[in-house]
């Protein structure tokens, strides 16, 4: 794949057991002991199913073509979205909402239970909030 990763900076590698039962090879989990060798193998990830098998110790009749790297960890919020769902939770608590939460990067607020979720999508959304209570 054009990344250099050695033994020592592998934790563990384990496969796990598929859904379905296709004769396909077994997913493998990896998890790596330095996040810069990690950042190395997800920068060049699109490349995986390009390699040449012989040049890994495969046999030349290998099929590589379905290979596919995963990044199951989601990406940080952005400090603007933090900042945010801080000034939400605040909201929440000074004007007796009943629930906060956050999303797939999207925050939410509501009265109670019952209520309808309300989208917090920026710093103006909820100050219409607060001047509408």
């Amino acid at each position: 794949m054009g990344t250099e990763v050695f033994l020592s900076d592998i934790d563990i590698v384990h496969r796990v057991p598929s859904r379905q039962q296709n004769g396909a090879p077994k997913p493998v989990i990896c998890k790596f002991v330095r996040r810069l060798a990690k950042a190395s193998v997800m920068e060049t990830r699109q490349s995986a199913s390009q390699v040449n098998p012989s040049n890994i110790g495969l046999s030349a009749d290998s099929v590589l073509d379905r290979d596919r790297i995963f990044d199951p960890s989601p990406p940080p919020p952005p400090p603007k979205k933090k900042h945010l769902l801080f000034d939400a939770k605040r909201f929440k608590e000074q004007n007796q909402y009943r629930l906060c939460w956050a999303k797939n990067s999207t925050i939410y607020l509501r009265k109670n239970e019952c209520s309808r979720p309300i989208k917090i999508t920026d710093i103006g959304s909820l100050q219409r909030l607060v001047s509408d209570n």
